[in-house]
């Protein structure tokens, strides 16, 4: 069920962000997990999708025997900068931003307003978790990267 590393294409932070994820995958039966009760309108499970600047390697001056860090370097943190989450129990279609659009398969839309906090020519790790509340079980699905290119300031 979790994919290493994943991906993403480099994408402008003056745009939208849509992928789909197909990731969501039962491997002994050798088929999709359904994310939906038997009616097909509820999940079953917490989902959550984090953003997070990824972290430098240490950089700085070792001059003096000391570890001066870079100002380049300062303002990164490791706190999310979007987090979105389709509660289970909840519509499997009620959250905009991530909605179950098939078996295995959630959507991912964070709006252009949303996606704009992210700073341009960055990288950002992406994580996504499913969590079962009926049997206290959480799994990572993936742990990604996204390029992020600044789109300009007006566009």
């Amino acid at each position: 069920m979790y994919q290493d590393r994943t991906l993403f294409p480099e994408v402008s932070n003056r745009e939208s962000w849509r992928p789909p994820v197909q990731l969501l995958w039962d491997d002994d039966a050798g088929e999709p997990i359904e994310l939906r009760d038997p009616t097909l309108t509820n999940s079953l499970y917490t989902i959550t999708l984090e953003i997070v600047p990824t972290q430098p390697r240490p950089h700085g001056s070792f001059l003096f025997g000391g570890t001066l860090p870079s100002a380049y370097y300062d303002d990164v943190n490791d706190q999310p900068v979007i987090t979105v989450q389709l509660a289970a129990g909840a519509g499997a279609e009620s959250n905009a931003q991530l909605s179950i659009i098939d078996i295995g398969a959630v959507q991912i839309f964070i709006p252009k307003a949303t996606f704009s906090a992210l700073k341009g020519n960055r990288t950002y790790d992406v994580y996504m978790t499913i969590y079962d509340p009926d049997f206290d079980d959480g799994r990572q699905i993936f742990i990604g990267k996204l390029p992020v290119m600044y789109g300009g300031r007006t566009t």
